[in-house]
């Protein structure tokens, strides 16, 4: 953007924040915990959130893992 001191809505904020951080994402391997957490407090996420988060996704995608592994099996 030409002009950093333009304000970008609220409503629209969190949005940007979630596709910068998938392009982002798609460029690199991943993330540590704490590059999360350092990233997270930049935006004033506390650290246990962001752990909180990690911790629900991974037993989400191990729930999903499980789910699709058994439905293969028949």
């Amino acid at each position: 953007m030409n002009n950093p001191e333009v304000k970008i809505p609220k409503d629209i904020a969190t949005e940007v924040l979630t596709l910068a951080s998938r392009y982002y994402a798609g460029s690199t391997q991943g993330y540590s915990v704490s590059e999360l957490v350092q990233a997270g407090s930049e935006v004033q996420i506390p650290a246990e959130f962001i752990e909180q988060a990690i911790r629900e996704i991974q037993a989400e995608r191990k729930q999903q893992h499980e789910q699709k592994k058994r439905s293969r099996l028949g």
